[in-house]
């Protein structure tokens, strides 16, 4: 055996757009099951997975053809300089 569990290199948006394409689901459906379904599953919801009041304000800006355009981590534009603080 090896030590590593699993792996892969495919982004989570990536797996959003071929989840909508494998399946035909509507985007909300893709980014819920990407955002909100693990947070609930993981009992943070009140925090991650949401845009409700008092969340942590971690939030992704997409483009119409699903690419990311901006990164919000905290409330604030992650850029390479903030990244990993």
């Amino acid at each position: 055996g090896t030590h590593t569990l699993a792996g892969s290199i495919v982004t989570l948006i990536e797996c959003v757009r071929n989840f909508m394409e494998y399946t035909q689901c509507p985007l909300v459906e893709a980014l819920e099951a990407a955002s909100l379904h693990p947070a609930q599953m993981l009992g943070i919801a009140d925090r991650k997975g949401t845009l409700k009041y008092g969340a942590d304000a971690d939030i992704i800006i997409l483009t119409d053809s699903l690419q990311v355009e901006s990164v919000f981590v905290r409330g604030e534009l992650a850029t390479p300089e903030t990244v990993g603080r």
